[in-house]
């Protein structure tokens, strides 16, 4: 989100977003290219997590508003088939249409294209841009658990190794199947909680009141996080956050020995 808005504009806009962040289902999936959904979505995920972070370096906010309208486009093509090809195409046209609504600037399709070796061409990307934004009716201002850590973090001493924490485990949650039933700010309140945990910190009051959740609301995310952190969390799913967490071994460590205790 852009900070202008968070500094002018703060309280409406995270009113805002709570209006509008239940209004989209993410969880019902049911196109299948492989054994389970899961596995197909993960896929897609960690492509645009690839090519945001790594390809184009953008903002995180940008690479979630991404995934969020690839997951919501998903959802709208229930009733049909998507091939392979057109997934491809929808990652691809996701992040131009995100990028375009949150920093403001075009990729070029041809290079995105020869980002993935010209699998699919530039014609099926800037068709797919169009055959999204219809499909969503053009509703594309989406509320992302990064947008709503940007705001949460203003109620929190802000050091770094907890910011490296939060914002690692804001990503990471772009992996998780079964966090798409879980509101983004839920999400994020989560996320908080544990950073502030990995500094022997926790969840208070004024915490609870700027986030509309309190510890017992949060306690279903801190289980999928543990499952995700301590059990799930394979090498395919490390390659793309590597640049970005350099320090990943030592927060993995904190949150392994949190989430144990």
């Amino acid at each position: 989100m852009n900070p202008f808005y968070w500094d002018e504009y703060s309280e409406d806009t995270i009113k805002y977003m709570m209006e509008i962040e239940g209004r989209y289902d993410r969880f019902k999936y049911s196109f299948e290219l492989s054994s389970s959904p899961k596995d197909d979505r993960l896929k897609f995920v960690q492509m645009i997590i690839c090519l945001g972070y790594e390809a184009y370096r953008m903002e995180s906010t940008t690479v979630h508003i991404a995934v969020n309208i690839l997951d919501r486009f998903f959802i709208t093509q229930m009733s049909e088939k998507v091939g392979h090809q057109e997934c491809l195409a929808a990652c691809l046209a996701s992040l131009v249409i995100a990028i375009k609504l949150e920093e403001g600037r075009k990729l070029s399709t041809n290079d995105l294209c020869h980002q993935v070796l010209y699998a699919c061409s530039a014609h099926e990307v800037s068709q797919m841009e169009l055959h999204i934004l219809c499909a969503l009716k053009f509703e594309i201002i989406v509320a992302t658990t990064a947008g709503f850590c940007e705001f949460f973090k203003r109620g929190i001493v802000q050091d770094q190794n907890t910011l490296d924490v939060i914002d690692f485990l804001c990503d990471l949650s772009l992996y998780s199947y079964e966090l798409l039933s879980h509101n983004p700010s839920q999400i994020a309140a989560c996320v908080i909680w544990i950073g502030l945990c990995s500094s022997n910190r926790d969840w208070d009051e004024d915490m609870a009141i700027l986030t509309g959740y309190s510890r017992y609301d949060l306690t279903p995310c801190s289980e999928i996080f543990q499952e995700l952190v301590c059990h799930t969390f394979r090498a395919i799913k490390q390659k793309p956050l590597l640049q970005v967490y350099p320090r990943m071994s030592e927060i993995m460590a904190c949150l392994k020995q949190i989430m144990q205790a």
